[in-house]
């Protein structure tokens, strides 16, 4: 189910026609006393910026305010384990100096193109003038100026990989770099500061200036966790300030592997999985800042081609090897003690552990300074086993695949490539071979690290349940993972969880991910022996979407002497909507006079959905398309995405996935007939 919101930021007023009583209505404030969002900036040396205006003030007054939201509204909570709530429509009123520009068509959707990539909801605005024109954004506190200028903006997390990206840049004698940090929480501010300290005295003669910003929610703890758009917090304040500085570059670095973020389990899809530097967000958020900025700015991931022992190998080479332990790249650190840092089971925690130990750096990445060893600890049930037993598995896939059969078997790698660059096939390539040296390198991490325990592996003395026990041996439930319940479990499964189907076949249970042919199989399942009709199957997904007759009636209807001249859409219908036709363009006159760039891009997106659905519904010479006609699109349509669930299916589950294969029929009309017969929960 999808949460709406409407969130009024630093005193805008609501737009106006907001009634929705569903819509939940949330204040969002960081600059009056009784303020709900911290947003402070700390000097931590020569750094001064001073006042921040124009389009650089907005940037971040935008970023700070979907900030914020994304923190208000809940995706569900730990309960939503299959992501049923995870996706929001957020409208957001901001008060920003230049409203105009920002409600340009192509500005406003830029802007959204990069937030939505990044956080998979949908996102509206409506920009005022703010209220106050002489208040300024100051940006970095202070009175004194540079003492030596920077060259270019490095975004700081105090992780390993940003420190390796950092040092990279100094040792190489690029220039003077300006660290920016985000602040969360005190253990990041500490670490943060005193990587920087440490970097300073280590290259004296390009010695960094660091500067930090406190943006979080106060006054009560964030309903959402997330901070999918932290990535475009964090980008939009280093773009702020190389533009301010007249710098052209902004580096913002994770590993490749990282910054991929490939579902290693179905269970995470989409946005659930984090895109901070994913290519695609970085390409959408440089298109936005060549609109906004004149003087071209320019976020880059320096580490994008690496794998994560690749980058550690920076540390080793400029005698900075002793500064891994310095960093924390846990994504659960709250509860954890200064001692050990890291959780040890979250996918952060196992990519960094498997990357030093590739990287031969493991006495500055002390196994004691994990709360679980995932190599020979007991892995409980559930997300903490599945992840490291997932992690492992995902990688030997990828070391045993050509580049062909990445892009063919893993669809969310092509989101990772521009389709715009010259090099299309050159970039797919050294990506791909980015991610078979990753899937390589954990299997030789595997490979030493049983031969160390080989003696407790021969005498069984290992937890059955650590990874090493687990990866390459027995089954594992798919993550995320309910509590079994005392009650009788059936043999076979096929039930739908959120955005998940659980399915159960032979003893074995997985989960994967939603699709159109899933809701098909369900229901040949659910009704074996019977030949449905593939217009009563394209009507059960399509139906929520379109005002269409229930499948029954549109299936006696192309059965043989049934009405099959009879047009998709009722006359009526189609009278509706052309009326509804002249009414836009009557509005469309009203926002073009008014000047209101927002409402005519609202405007031409229905006229662009109804004339859509018109020609649909049109055949050759104008005239009405009809059932008949529709039959054959709605064949091809189904098989197909019959044939993409099974693979999905069998990829998960290579049983079931050639039990599908055998015994459901495609065509005309489709049908399940198993032998013997099989019985199917749901």
């Amino acid at each position: 189910m999808t949460t709406r919101a409407l969130l009024l930021c630093d005193g805008a007023p609501a737009p106006p026609g907001q009634s929705d009583p569903a819509q939940i209505r949330e204040r969002i404030d960081w600059r009056s006393p009784s303020a709900n969002v911290n947003f402070r900036a700390e000097n931590l040396d020569d750094t001064v910026l001073g006042e921040i205006d124009g389009r650089a003030a907005d940037l971040i007054q935008i970023a700070t305010c979907t900030f914020a939201a994304d923190q208000a509204i809940s995706r569900g909570g730990d309960r939503d384990v299959y992501g049923s709530d995870w996706h929001r429509e957020l409208h957001l009123a901001v008060p920003v100096r230049d409203p105009d520009f920002w409600s340009s068509p192509e500005v406003y959707r830029l802007l959204l193109d990069a937030l939505e990539f990044a956080t998979g909801d949908t996102w509206r605005f409506t920009f005022s003038t703010t209220a106050d024109r002489s208040r300024q954004l100051v940006l970095i506190p202070g009175h004194q100026g540079f003492a030596r200028p920077p060259d270019y903006v490095v975004l700081f997390s105090g992780g390993a990989d940003s420190l390796c990206a950092t040092v990279e840049l100094l040792a190489g004698a690029q220039g003077r770099p300006l660290l920016i940090s985000h602040r969360s929480t005190p253990p990041t501010v500490s670490r943060q500061t005193n990587l920087a300290r440490i970097l300073q005295g280590r290259f004296p003669e390009r010695a960094p200036s660091h500067t930090s910003f406190w943006i979080h929610r106060k006054r009560s703890n964030p309903k959402d966790t997330s901070q999918r758009t932290r990535a475009f917090l964090f980008a939009s304040l280093g773009a702020a300030a190389a533009a301010q500085l007249k710098l052209p570059r902004v580096i913002y670095s994770d590993n490749g592997v990282v910054s991929l973020n490939l579902p290693i389990n179905r269970g995470i899809v989409g946005t659930m999985a984090s895109r901070s530097t994913h290519p695609g967000f970085l390409s959408r958020f440089n298109r936005l800042l060549g609109a906004v900025f004149q003087r071209p700015v320019r976020v880059e991931n320096t580490l994008a081609l690496r794998t994560r022992a690749e980058a550690l190998q920076i540390l080793k080479a400029n005698s900075c090897a002793d500064l891994l332990q310095e960093t924390v790249s846990c994504s659960h650190t709250r509860g954890l003690s200064g001692m050990q840092p890291h959780c040890g089971y979250c996918t952060q925690c196992i990519d960094r552990r498997f990357g030093s130990l590739a990287a031969d750096m493991e006495e500055h990445d002390l196994t004691e300074r994990y709360k679980l060893d995932a190599f020979v600890a007991s892995l409980p049930e559930g997300e903490q086993r599945t992840i490291a037993v997932s992690y492992v598995r995902f990688a030997n896939r990828l070391s045993q695949m050509t580049p062909e059969e990445m892009f063919q078997d893993i669809p969310e790698l092509a989101e990772a490539i521009n389709p715009e660059s010259q090099t299309v096939d050159a970039d797919a390539r050294a990506m791909a071979e980015m991610l078979k040296r990753h899937g390589l390198a954990v299997g030789n991490v595997m490979s030493r690290m049983a031969q160390k325990v080989i003696n407790d592996l021969g005498h069984g003395r290992l937890p059955q349940t650590c990874l090493l026990r687990l990866a390459f041996g027995g089954e594992i439930e798919q993550w995320p993972a309910l509590q079994q319940t005392a009650e009788r479990i059936d043999p076979n499964c096929f039930r739908r969880e959120g955005k998940m189907w659980r399915v159960r076949f032979d003893g074995r249970e997985v989960v994967v991910p939603d699709e159109a042919g899933m809701v098909y199989l369900f229901h040949l399942l659910s009704t074996p022996e019977r030949d449905v009709d593939v217009v009563a199957l394209l009507s059960l997904r399509s139906a929520p979407r379109r005002q269409r007759r229930p499948s029954d009636a549109e299936t006696a209807d192309l059965q043989p002497g049934g009405r099959t001249a009879e047009p998709i859409m009722p006359p009526k219908d189609r009278a509706r909507l052309r009326q509804r036709l002249k009414e836009l363009a009557a509005a469309r006159s009203v926002a073009e006079q008014a000047g209101n760039d927002v409402e005519l891009a609202l405007i031409d997106k229905e006229v662009a959905e109804i004339e859509r659905e018109l020609e649909r519904t049109t055949g050759r010479g104008g005239k009405p398309r009809t059932f008949q006609d529709e039959r054959g699109k709605a064949r091809q349509s189904v098989s197909r995405a019959i044939d993409r669930a099974r693979k999905t299916i069998r990829d998960a589950h290579m049983p079931l996935g050639r039990h599908l294969h055998v015994f459901i029929k495609t065509g005309w009309s489709c049908s399940y007939r198993p032998v013997p017969p099989i019985r199917w929960s749901s």
